[in-house]
């Protein structure tokens, strides 16, 4: 049995080919988040290395996160159309599972850590690779407090526990031991290997089951969004612009189906609402909605992920105020900069994010899944 794994959910891009007959190829090439560019030829190279073709792979995996929100849905994408094109299931495994895979054998808790910025970790604890709790978005200083608290000899690692060393050394003195610094990368030899147990004993899903792994925000972000939710963000001649909830979805998806041909799914939006970086907006009239977008944020930087107008309410300049709107939200958290794709067949959508200052970028090969069209990158920056 073969297994093709991909680890896009950090900062480097891995992909590993591995069987039940001791077949173990990996290439990870020491290059940040170019995971789209690098992705369809690692995938190549790892399949030359075993002489062997992508239909002779009998599961995918893929590594779900949490992690690099635009890493996540590179991988996960990929592994979805592959699956879907060669009737293959595709076997997702969360990030933090694969770096505690290789724990060394004790009795110490195991704490993988991910790297979240902001003094924040993507983060759980397992006993003998069993799960103790959720996986989690912690502040790094009350994480440490509760560890303390536990009074039991911890092993951590991941980037996060790299990063947060000497702090967790303060905290935790001689209860904490560290990975060897080459364990603490997200590997997809890991999630491999994973997989393939999980293939063995008839463990697979469907490429239609394989989904994100998006961290819940925390009940005081919960509160705190509610209460915004409460009040509008903008408001003039009968259109308001506002947060949105899970109870817009219904209509949210009918001007999906109108706008796009490869139509969210009501399970992703559902993530995407739970993401802890995701900004999402409906334009409402009169109480109806008629439009909606979304951007993630990242360090700097606000990924506009989607944007769609309903039919009867086009070329009224209302996606270009969304546009706007979004770069207005996005400023005050610290975004200085907006970035997007867009299909290059997509002209309509080009020439209006020209209209609102952006700038032509590069172009990622084979971006979109349903036909490996090309899309354009547009960029400008938020003064």
């Amino acid at each position: 049995m073969k297994v093709l794994a991909i680890e896009t959910a950090t900062r480097v891009t891995s992909v590993a080919l591995i069987d039940d007959k001791g077949t173990d190829i990996e290439i990870a090439p020491d290059v940040i988040l170019a995971h789209t560019e690098l992705l369809p030829e690692l995938i190549m190279k790892v399949l030359l290395k075993d002489n062997t073709t992508l239909q002779e792979i009998d599961a995918f995996a893929v590594s779900i996160g949490p992690g690099s929100f635009t890493g996540i849905r590179v991988g996960v994408t990929t592994a979805r159309t592959l699956g879907q094109c060669l009737g293959k299931p595709v076997i997702g495994i969360p990030t933090l599972d694969g770096l505690i895979w290789s724990e060394r054998e004790s009795d110490d808790l195991g704490c993988p850590m991910i790297d979240a910025l902001r003094n924040a970790v993507y983060t759980t604890l397992f006993h003998h690779r069993e799960r103790l709790m959720d996986y989690h978005l912690a502040d790094i200083h009350d994480w440490l407090v509760e560890l303390k608290a536990k009074n039991r000899a911890v092993y951590f690692v991941g980037d996060g526990a790299q990063k947060y060393h000497d702090l967790i050394m303060e905290q935790l003195g001689d209860l904490a031991t560290f990975a060897l610094p080459a364990l603490n990368r997200a590997r997809a030899r890991s999630i491999a290997k994973i997989a393939l147990d999980k293939l063995i004993a008839g463990e697979t899903q469907s490429y239609k089951d394989t989904m994100p792994l998006y961290i819940r925000r925390s009940d005081a972000e919960e509160k705190r969004e509610q209460a915004e939710q409460a009040t509008s963000i903008s408001s003039s001649e009968g259109l308001v612009l506002r947060k949105m909830t899970s109870q817009d979805l219904p209509q949210i998806q009918e001007i999906e189906k109108q706008s796009f041909s490869t139509p969210w799914e009501l399970q992703l939006f559902m993530g995407e609402l739970k993401l802890p970086f995701a900004h999402f907006y409906v334009l409402e009239e009169h109480k109806k909605i008629i439009g909606y977008c979304g951007f993630w944020l990242g360090e700097q930087e606000a990924h506009i992920v989607t944007l769609a107008i309903c039919q009867e309410k086009r070329r009224k300049g209302l996606g270009s105020m969304l546009v706007t709107r979004m770069l207005e939200q996005a400023k005050p958290l610290g975004a200085t900069r907006a970035v997007l794709e867009v299909r290059v067949s997509n002209d309509p959508a080009i020439r209006l994010y020209e209209k609102c200052g952006f700038s032509r970028g590069a172009i990622h090969r084979k971006y979109y899944g349903d036909n490996d069209e090309d899309a354009l990158t547009m960029l400008r920056d938020i003064p």
